[in-house]
């Protein structure tokens, strides 16, 4: 995922996708560990998506106690 394509998502959304990124993390971490995993940049290609959104939404938070 680009990072263009999450700075035109809701906190809501971004959240929900975090999640879901988290969970297909842990999925293929599984087939890793079994060797089941033919395409081990995928691994890497979550784990930085999952960078990307936590920076945003870290970003995001900051503006947010700034302005109050």
């Amino acid at each position: 995922m680009d990072f263009e394509e999450i700075k035109t998502k809701s906190p809501v959304e971004l959240k929900e996708l975090l999640a879901d990124k988290q969970e297909e993390l842990r999925g293929l971490r599984f087939k890793l560990q079994s060797q089941q995993l033919k395409q081990m940049h995928k691994v890497a290609d979550i784990k930085k998506t999952i960078a990307r959104i936590e920076t945003f939404l870290a970003a995001q938070a900051k503006v947010a106690t700034k302005t109050q």
